[in-house]
């Protein structure tokens, strides 16, 4: 009866687990084996990056587009603040 339970509860845990991968853990080997046979659009690219509210240098991992995302935010808080001080763009 406690190898039924066991089992079943082994089976349920193993089911929780994410089947998505964790980029940032893996070496820049598998990453180019990663993106070997996707499209350039879909390719993986790490970098390590500080946050701007720690110093703490974590690897984070984005596609293109994800960066692209990123830098055009990035150029509108820019944007905003210097128009906010009264400068111009």
């Amino acid at each position: 009866m406690k190898l039924v339970l066991l089992l079943t509860v082994s089976v349920l845990l193993s089911a929780c687990v994410p089947t998505t991968p964790r980029f940032h853990q893996m070496s820049e080997e598998e990453l180019l084996t990663y993106n070997l046979d996707k499209p350039p659009a879909e390719w993986v690219v790490c970098s390590e990056r500080r946050t701007p509210a720690s110093r703490v240098v974590r690897r984070v991992c984005d596609t293109p587009e994800q960066l692209r995302s990123s830098n055009n935010s990035l150029r509108e808080v820019s944007r905003t603040n210097v128009l906010l001080r009264g400068g111009s763009f």
